[in-house]
């Protein structure tokens, strides 16, 4: 039988792409931050056999790896909300670049400090790491082998093709 040429690139992206809605799955299990969770992505890369897994948030990696403490620049204060929903600068979601980031006008601040909805300080402490990647892998690796093997078993059967068996039915009296 002569070989066939099998066209590889349609399953192995398929495969790639179940590893990867695999993965995200696995992750977003692990996450606590429904934005983050809700911005999760999963991107081909065809061109490299790649499937990316990731958050495009810029301040994601500091939720997972956690980050040291914060100072303010001099003759400047860092500023919260105490409820993050009264925050207008996040009305329209949480920036996803640190360049989208957006200050207060004079008078968000001054209405804020009115209603006693802010958190004037120089400086915060540390912010515990949540390595929702890290833990969301856990076990991932045996996970991936089904997916695997079902792929295998396409190319060989595409490669193969239909296996013919003999049979025989044997009647007994």
């Amino acid at each position: 039988m002569a070989p066939r040429k099998i066209p590889l690139a349609e399953p192995k992206q398929r495969l790639l792409a179940e590893i990867g809605l695999l993965a995200r799955r696995q992750a977003r299990s692990k996450l606590q931050s429904e934005t983050l969770k809700d911005a999760m992505f999963v991107e081909l890369v065809p061109a490299e056999n790649t499937v990316i897994v990731g958050v495009p948030h810029y301040w994601a990696i500091y939720y997972h790896d956690g980050r040291g403490p914060i100072r303010a620049k001099p003759g400047k204060w860092l500023v919260y909300y105490k409820n993050p929903s009264d925050d207008p600068r996040i009305k329209g979601g949480y920036p996803e670049r640190a360049a989208s980031i957006v200050r207060l006008t004079r008078e968000q601040f001054l209405e804020g400090l009115e209603r006693d909805e802010l958190i004037v300080v120089k400086s915060v402490g540390p912010a515990a790491p949540h390595p929702f990647f890290t833990r969301g892998m856990d076990g991932f690796q045996s996970k991936v082998h089904e997916p695997a093997r079902k792929f295998m078993s396409s190319i060989m059967a595409d490669f193969i093709g239909p296996v013919e068996k003999d049979s025989v039915t044997i009647r007994l009296k």
